[in-house]
């Protein structure tokens, strides 16, 4: 196997010189990425699913999709959308609920899943294409009807 050399560029310590009256930041020292660095790099962006804070998200949708499956008929049907168009703070629970759902499905393309052999997939490209190809027509027309 070879071995790869990173170079690092080390400048010193200071973060700012003085010229005369004049102070100026110095730049960041540039520094080549090792393959390792571009992974880390990489998978900040991805969201895990036993990640706490998506557990606590999606147990937030499923409790919003719940609450307007009582409210939503009783505010089209019974009050013939009178609740809707008439108070604000119903439209504006609405639009807030609507724009929730608009995040959740933004956050998906972000999203690691397990395929069908129960690997994680990692990658930022497979994780958007399969989430256009399999959720994003239904999701997209759902989020668009209300």
């Amino acid at each position: 196997m070879e071995s790869t050399s990173v170079t690092v560029n080390i400048e010193e310590f200071s973060d700012i010189k003085t010229n005369g009256d004049k102070k100026q930041k110095k730049s960041k020292p540039s520094m080549v990425r090792t393959p390792s660095q571009r992974v880390v790099e990489h998978l900040k962006y991805i969201i895990f699913p036993d990640n706490k804070w998506i557990k606590w998200w999606d147990l937030m949708i499923i409790g919003l999709l719940g609450f307007l499956l009582f409210v939503l008929p009783y505010q089209i049907c019974i009050s013939n959308g009178f609740y809707l168009l008439n108070n604000k703070t119903w439209l504006a629970i609405n639009i807030a609920i609507n724009f929730l759902f608009f995040v959740d499905n933004i956050l998906y393309f972000f999203r690691a899943y397990r395929d069908k052999d129960g690997r994680m997939v990692l990658d930022l490209k497979t994780i958007r294409r399969n989430y256009l190809k399999v959720r994003s027509v239904i999701d997209t027309f759902c989020l668009l009807l209300f």
